[in-house]
């Protein structure tokens, strides 16, 4: 039903360079809820991006110190945080912010494009959930290890499809997928409902 429906509105915060802490406050003031970023300091040949080293000409110290400051805002304002970042280059980095800001949700989708990373955040730190976004070309390749990573992490797993605005019959397409590809509605039903209530601290969940 419509009236059952929650929107929770993600800010962007990519390009915020100065003025970090007003900005963030500003968002929140709005209705932000959470804050989006996007961890890609240098060069990702793999994913086609230039890095915010091309970006901002600025070197990968400056990136991770404008980056922390962004998060402790955020959390400061009690934002949740969806960090894109890849475990294998920056998992240091990324263990430190979910570390040190304990009572802040955060997402690293993609599972951070290293299961075996992604496992040890999980299993150290409560605070700390992935997603599915873009993962069915890899989890089709590798279905078994894909699989039994959802299991054993079925609480911790936010659905995700990574739709463009204007195409939701990707997300459709998507949830169609997983739930076959699970073929355990008690696993489906976590992955995609009861842990995003969970995540954002919603009240009614079941198990």
């Amino acid at each position: 039903m419509a009236g059952d429906l929650k929107i929770i509105p993600f800010a962007d915060g990519h390009f915020i360079e100065d003025e970090i802490e007003y900005k963030i406050r500003r968002f929140r003031e709005k209705g932000f809820q959470g804050l989006k970023l996007l961890y890609v300091p240098e060069e990702d040949p793999e994913n086609r991006m230039g890095g915010r080293k091309q970006a901002f000409v600025r070197t990968l110290k400056p990136s991770e110190a404008i980056t922390s400051r962004l998060i402790v805002s955020a959390c400061s304002e009690g934002m949740w945080v969806l960090l894109h970042a890849d475990l294998r280059k920056y998992g240091e980095f990324v263990t430190e912010m979910v570390r040190i800001h304990p009572r802040t949700p955060f997402n690293i989708p993609h599972v951070g494009s290293s299961r075996k990373a992604m496992s040890f955040l999980l299993d150290a730190y409560p605070n700390c959930y992935t997603d599915l976004s873009s993962l069915t070309p890899a989890m089709e390749r590798d279905p078994d290890t894909y699989r039994r990573f959802l299991i054993e992490y079925q609480d911790r797993v936010l659905f995700g499809s990574d739709a463009l605005i204007g195409l939701p019959e990707h997300v459709q397409s998507t949830l169609e997928f997983i739930r076959r590809f699970l073929d355990n509605e008690a696993v489906f039903s976590r992955l995609t409902y009861k842990n995003e209530l969970r995540f954002h601290g919603i009240s009614g969940e079941t198990e």
